[in-house]
């Protein structure tokens, strides 16, 4: 009510339009109701346009009985938002000081303490910084009509347990000081948190990125040089730039991918969600989506075959120099052998010298490739024998050349 009559003034003052929403759960029977009847009954008396609804009752029949309400109600207003207009919420000093309070209780520190922001996209919270002593104060000064929650006296809740007993006491001792206090803490890490961000931001910009297909990369000394709170925040950016997560993991998730971050291995990795990861390579790390699927395909001479980021190609004369090209001269006969280009598989093995037979996952690991770079290396392969695994090993000993034949050009594109 104090926040539907402060509006009202404050919008013929700026020469804006307002109009009410209520939403009526209908969970506390006739006082549900007669909250209602108020509502209309002043906002018919102020003229101003009001809108009502009642959802069904099995929409808050499931989970949390709080949080879907909560979910309701900003579905409801969001609903009735139009285009270049802002919601008005009603939260007030001793909400505010609430609301540090249980971040203290629940240890979700630091960032806990930010508390209730005054803005955040289209919601605006004008009262936060004004005490529930002022408002009642004003609403019997000027006779404006209110009703109380009777359901705030019920200490089974946690947050009137939080105002009554805990917060009660203090404020009898300190008075309105106490949500001075909470109120300028909130507004203290707020404002750090902002700081922290934007140097998050200044960061990312200036890190040394690396862009490699589907697949975004940065020099992991290079970020850990920071301070936690800001490596922190670029990993809660990193990750929603990526389209890994709606709402960004809690700090305990996000200190687990840290220290994961700080003492991981080479080549291992952590699902991050929407079909996205981080993994390690010996001095980076990536951020890529899903890894991609096996390739396969047959080379024959003077045909390029394209594949996602390469090209390969087969010929007898030397192709026009390349920066981005790699060759591999092989005595080949094209009537004998059967080159195939394809991803490598886990048993695959390829001969490094006399008696002497490697995996080709050893040889990624030890060539510190990062995991989306292993999935998309390609080998060459004759008739099941690997040939040559394209910038890293060419298989020993190599084909004889075939009577009356001379060698043969592969190159690879990228």
């Amino acid at each position: 009510m104090y926040l539907l009559h402060w509006a009202r003034e404050t919008a013929g003052e700026l020469g804006l339009d307002l109009k009410a929403a209520h939403l009526n759960y209908g969970l506390r029977g006739p006082d549900s109701d007669g909250d209602e009847r108020l509502v209309r009954d002043v906002c018919r008396a102020l003229e101003v346009p009001l809108s009502i609804h009642r959802p069904p009752r099995e929409a808050l029949a499931a989970g949390n009985l709080q949080h879907a309400a909560r979910r309701l109600r900003r579905s409801f207003l969001e609903t009735h938002c139009g285009p270049g207009e802002r919601i008005l919420l009603g939260h007030q000093a001793w909400d505010q000081s609430e609301s540090v309070m249980t971040a203290i209780l629940h240890r979700k520190l630091p960032w806990g303490l930010c508390g209730i922001r005054a803005r955040r996209g289209i919601y605006l919270r004008p009262l936060l910084e004004t005490g529930r002593e002022k408002i009642l104060r004003t609403l019997q000064e000027q006779e404006i009509p209110w009703r109380e929650d009777r359901s705030n006296l019920n200490l089974r809740f946690e947050r009137n347990w939080i105002r009554h007993a805990l917060l009660a006491p203090l404020r009898e001792r300190l008075g309105e000081e106490l949500d001075l206090i909470l109120g300028g803490l909130a507004r203290s890490m707020q404002s750090i948190k902002d700081r922290l961000a934007r140097q998050a931001d200044d960061l990312i910009n200036n890190l040394d990125f690396r862009a490699d297909l589907e697949a975004r990369s940065l020099d992991r000394n290079s970020l850990l040089r920071y301070h936690d709170m800001i490596v922190l925040e670029v990993l809660r950016k990193l990750g929603s730039q990526a389209g890994a997560w709606r709402r960004p993991p809690g700090e305990r998730a996000l200190r687990e991918l840290l220290h994961w971050l700080r003492r991981g291995r080479p080549g291992t990795w952590r699902p991050l969600g929407g079909g996205q990861e981080m993994s390690l390579d010996r001095s980076r790390l990536w951020v890529h989506g899903p890894l991609p699927k096996s390739v396969r395909v047959v080379l024959e001479r003077d045909k390029i075959r394209e594949l996602p980021g390469r090209r390969f190609g087969w010929t007898r004369r030397d192709p026009s120099p390349s920066s981005s090209r790699r060759l591999l001269m092989l005595p080949v006969d094209p009537e004998r052998h059967n080159l195939v280009i394809r991803s490598w598989a886990p048993g695959d093995r390829i001969r490094t010298g006399a008696g002497m037979r490697r995996k080709v996952s050893d040889l990624l690991s030890e060539a510190g490739l990062s995991r989306p770079e292993k999935a998309r290396q390609l080998v060459l392969e004759d008739r099941g024998r690997i040939l040559w695994i394209p910038g890293l090993c060419v298989a020993w000993p190599l084909p004889a050349i075939p009577a009356g034949k001379g060698w043969e050009i592969i190159w690879m594109e990228q």
